[in-house]
């Protein structure tokens, strides 16, 4: 893990980069939005439908969805991470029809930080995406992989640490770190990085 004192305190958004070689998989279900949005009143499902996106000859993705709610991870990401992020989430099973059990997971981070600075962040749009959030630096949870926000709890925000050990763990060029943010006033953040 990166040691804050020694190392900027960077969050990131991870997308699968796209492209014939890779083939992706979509969430057929917005239970987890549901109960990112209201805890109480939804509760998480034990399995969640999914279904397969683009070429059929590409290789099946590690990291397949951009889909900023829940990030979907591959038998090998999970085998990576899964001890590392134990405690911070739920595991949930992905069913896609014609692949085995177990081929794909979606991870659920449950840290909801209040760390976002509002004054120099832009404001929520309708959907909830904040285009370019500034953070305070000392109230990033960096012990957790990631987190979500009070101000929009369907999107998950990656510590540095978490998005490294991703992109490691997948196979070479499939996973994009976009820099949402960092403690490094030198530093670039991405134009967009919760766009898609």
């Amino acid at each position: 893990m990166t040691d804050p004192m020694t190392a900027p305190i960077e969050v990131y958004r991870l997308v699968p980069r796209f492209h014939d070689d890779f083939r992706g998989a979509l969430l057929e279900s917005d239970e987890i939005m549901r109960w990112e949005l209201d805890e109480q009143a939804t509760p998480l499902p034990a399995e969640l439908p999914g279904s397969l996106q683009g070429d059929p000859s590409g290789t099946l993705s590690e990291f397949p969805t951009a889909n900023p709610a829940a990030p979907i991870l591959g038998a090998t990401l999970l085998k990576a991470v899964r001890d590392r992020f134990a405690g911070t989430g739920h595991f949930i099973p992905v069913n896609v029809p014609g692949l085995p059990a177990g081929t794909y997971t979606a991870y659920v981070p449950t840290t909801v930080a209040d760390c976002l600075d509002e004054a120099r962040s832009s404001a929520p749009e309708l959907t909830g995406k904040i285009r370019q959030a500034v953070f305070h630096e000392d109230r990033v949870p960096v012990d957790v992989p990631a987190f979500r926000l009070p101000e929009n709890r369907t999107y998950v925000y990656w510590n540095a640490w978490a998005a490294r050990l991703i992109e490691e763990a997948a196979p070479p060029g499939s996973v994009e770190l976009r820099l949402v943010w960092s403690s490094d006033p030198t530093a670039t953040p991405h134009r967009d990085p919760m766009g898609f």
